[in-house]
């Protein structure tokens, strides 16, 4: 059982029985603990899951501002990183629909139209 014991100075106490004593709280925090400890896995399998997806994946402000992408994008796009495509907006990438690909502005290259079956 995980406790909580909050320790306040103590102004008052009193004498029972011989002993002395002072007043204080305890709380039972297992259940706070659980709830802790079931986030950090959940966090943990969904950081996972959005790294080693091999799909482009990002998350976006609502100002357009990349905050977080995995590096299968930043492939995906031709930057040699995902920190380099992080604080840009996603007006700052081309995309040519004619063409079918992606244009990273800063780098000025063409990545090939992806092939179909």
């Amino acid at each position: 059982m995980d406790m909580d014991l909050a320790a306040h100075p103590v102004y008052d106490t009193y004498e029972k029985d011989g002993g002395r004593y002072a007043v204080g709280i305890c709380s039972e925090i297992t259940a706070r603990k659980q709830a802790e400890s079931a986030l950090q896995v959940s966090e943990e399998r969904y950081r996972r899951l959005f790294d080693r997806n091999l799909a482009g994946v990002l998350r976006v402000a609502c100002d357009g501002r990349i905050v977080d992408c995995n590096q299968a994008l930043a492939d995906t796009l031709g930057y040699s990183s995902r920190e380099e495509l992080l604080g840009l907006s996603t007006t700052d990438l081309d995309f040519n629909p004619e063409a079918g690909n992606y244009s990273p502005i800063t780098s000025g290259s063409r990545l090939p139209a992806p092939t179909t079956t």
